[in-house]
């Protein structure tokens, strides 16, 4: 079985919602984000709608689609 590759994050603030959802603030890799994240099952696990509505469009898509809304030409 090959290892996954694995990166650190640094958690510099986080903010329980009262919807249970965690508003985080981190640094992967020396870039700032913020996000949505539930635990769930003993993991983390990043909400997609709440911390990027528009990118979530764009997986809904089929791949022709999503390909050219991110300006990829050759699909």
């Amino acid at each position: 079985m090959r290892p996954r590759n694995r990166v650190t994050a640094r958690v510099e603030g986080a903010e329980k919602q009262p919807s249970g959802a965690w508003h985080v603030e981190y640094e992967i890799e020396h870039v700032q984000l913020v996000d949505t994240w539930h635990y769930v099952h003993h993991h983390w696990v990043l909400d997609i709608v709440k911390s990027n509505p528009q990118a979530a469009r764009r997986y809904a898509m089929p791949f022709g689609e999503y390909a050219a809304a991110v300006g990829c030409s050759v699909h």
